[in-house]
């Protein structure tokens, strides 16, 4: 028996890197959407995703940005572990 739970938090969704904003020399604020559309969702002040840096290790980060706006995920990230640093490095 296959038991498939839509809209599981603990599935990791696939996003794209809509903007990338550089804030100051250590900290940036990445614009995501997710790749399938039918996959957004609401949040609230102080939720978090966990971002995954390849082959690095994952990381939490608060969501930013204001969930009035449609398909954007804003997080704020400043490079100060291997993964944010990581994160940080995107262009």
């Amino acid at each position: 028996m296959e038991l498939f739970i839509q809209n599981d938090p603990m599935v990791p969704r696939h996003f794209r890197v809509k903007e990338i904003a550089r804030e100051s020399h250590d900290t940036m604020t990445l614009d995501l959407q997710p790749e399938n559309p039918e996959e957004e969702f609401e949040y609230a002040p102080g939720q978090f995703n966990m971002l995954y840096a390849f082959g690095i290790g994952e990381v939490p980060i608060s969501i930013s940005g204001s969930s009035n706006s449609a398909n954007s995920y804003l997080h704020t990230i400043r490079g100060v572990g291997k993964v944010t640093h990581a994160l940080n490095s995107l262009t």
